[in-house]
């Protein structure tokens, strides 16, 4: 019924012993129940107020490069940005090995929170060679899409990307920024993308709340 949209989000559900009763099972084969959709993220109990539908969660496809904004769009959601940081820093080793530079050169960093339907799902962290996107710093970055912008501005879109997708639990910065609480579960994304004449035009690190995000791909042999 959830999945179906029969029961809308932030919905209250009836409790252990009305489903018991509705469903002529036991209730603890209801409590199983609820702890198995509790786990898979489609519920949220609240001490004292009950047990809610949970928002859906957003789609990451891993086997195409969409921009944040792109991908809330085409899920019929609106998206949002805050922005954090942006600074211009000197290239690390491992940002120089990552984007092609020397150590030292210069580099945009841009951090930004992504939200959908006013809730963090996104911290992004991300690099740019400053000799490639000249003046990015001094754009829009909060209500626009930087792939977009690096498309119509600098002929420099991402059209392949590297990236590697690891598990972490929540720092108290991440807490913070995402709205969770310390030691929540979050997806870290480690991407190096590349423009199609095969410059090496963002590296990022974005982290994802697991609770509002999940990540398909399609694989064939």
């Amino acid at each position: 019924r959830i999945e179906a949209g029969e029961l809308a989000p932030a919905s209250r559900l009836p409790t252990e012993r009305e489903l018991s009763e509705a469903l002529g099972v036991s209730r603890m084969t209801v409590r199983a129940a609820l702890a198995r959709l509790e786990q898979r993220g489609l519920i949220r109990r609240l001490q004292g107020s009950g047990t809610f539908v949970s928002e859906p969660k957003l789609r990451q496809d891993t086997s195409h490069l969409r921009s944040f904004f792109e991908a809330s769009l085409g899920q019929g959601l609106v998206p949002a940005s805050r922005l954090i940081e942006r600074a211009e820093i000197l290239a690390t080793r491992h940002l120089a090995q990552e984007l092609d530079l020397r150590i030292g050169e210069l580099v945009y960093k841009v951090v930004r929170a992504r939200s959908v339907a006013g809730v963090p799902v996104v911290l992004e962290t991300s690099f740019f060679p400053a000799r490639v996107v000249p003046g990015l710093l001094d754009l829009d970055l909060e209500g626009s899409s930087i792939y977009r912008l690096m498309e119509q501005r600098y002929g420099a879109r991402p059209v392949r990307a590297r990236q590697a997708l690891e598990p972490i639990a929540a720092g108290p910065l991440e807490a913070e920024l995402l709205g969770v609480g310390v030691g929540s579960p979050l997806m870290l994304v480690e991407r190096t993308a590349w423009a199609a004449d095969g410059r090496a035009v963002e590296h990022a690190r974005d982290l994802y709340r697991g609770d509002r995000s999940r990540f398909v791909g399609e694989l064939r042999l």
